[in-house]
C-alpha cells in the first residue's frame, strides 16, 4: 500500500467525519460511543487499520522527504491504536464513557483540529502538491516489487471486515434504527477502506 493512498485515505475519513462534532458535539459523542460499543466491529476496524499500518511500514523507502516521514509516523499511530483497541478493549469504553462527560467546546475544538489534520493528510497525499523550496517535497518513487504479496494481505484482512460490516447493515435495517450521523460515519468507512484496495 502506497503511503500517499493511505494518506488520502485516513484524511478523507478524518475531514468527513470531523465536521459531525464541530455542528452536533452531543450527537457526534452519542454515535461515536454506540459505534465503539459494537465489539466485533471494533475488532475489524482494528484489524483493518493495523493491515494498513503495517503495509505503509513494510513499503520499501526510497526517500526521506517530509511528507514522508509524516506518513510513516501516522501509520505507526495507527498500528499502536489499533493493538491497543484489540488487547484493551476496556480502555476504548472508559474512553467514551469520558468523553460523554464533557461539555461542548472542547468536542468542537477537538473535531476542529481533527479536520484540519484531515486536510493536512488530504494534502500531503496528493501527488506533486506542495513543492517547497528548491529541493520541493514530491513522492520517492514506489518500487513494485513482491505486489501479489500486498494485494493478497489487504484482501484477507479486508474479508473480515466485510463479513461484521454486512451483519451490522442488517442488523440496522432489521434490528435497530441508528441516527444518519451513524450512516454517513460508516459509509465512510467503507469508502476510505476501498481506496486501500489497488486499481486494476
Amino acid at each position: 500500500m502506497k503511503a500517499s493512498t493511505f494518506a488520502i485515505a485516513v484524511g478523507a475519513t478524518v475531514s468527513a467525519i470531523a465536521p459531525i462534532g464541530v455542528v452536533n458535539p452531543s450527537g457526534y459523542v452519542t454515535a461515536l460511543a454506540e459505534l465503539l460499543g459494537q465489539s466485533s466491529l471494533v475488532h475489524t476496524i482494528a484489524v483493518a487499520l493495523l493491515a494498513m499500518g503495517t503495509l505503509v511500514l513494510l513499503q520499501p523507502v526510497a526517500g526521506q522527504s517530509l511528507k514522508l516521514r509524516l506518513v510513516r509516523a501516522v501509520a505507526w499511530l495507527a498500528v499502536i491504536k489499533s493493538l491497543l483497541m484489540l488487547w484493551a478493549p476496556a480502555l476504548v469504553e472508559s474512553v467514551t464513557d469520558w468523553m460523554t462527560t464533557l461539555p461542548a467546546w472542547p468536542i468542537r475544538l477537538g473535531s476542529v483540529v481533527d479536520f484540519a489534520f484531515g486536510l493536512l493528510m488530504l494534502w500531503v497525499g496528493r501527488p506533486d502538491w506542495g513543492r517547497i523550496g528548491r529541493g520541493g517535497m514530491t513522492w520517492p518513487p514506489v518500487t513494485r516489487e513482491r505486489p501479489i504479496m500486498r494485494e493478497t494481505l489487504i484482501v484477507v484482512a479486508f474479508l473480515p471486515f466485510l463479513y461484521y460490516a454486512t451483519l451490522d447493515g442488517i442488523f440496522h435495517f432489521r434490528g435497530r434504527r441508528v441516527s444518519l450521523s451513524e450512516h454517513v460515519i460508516h459509509v465512510v468507512i467503507g469508502l476510505s477502506l476501498a481506496l486501500v484496495f489497488p486499481p486494476p
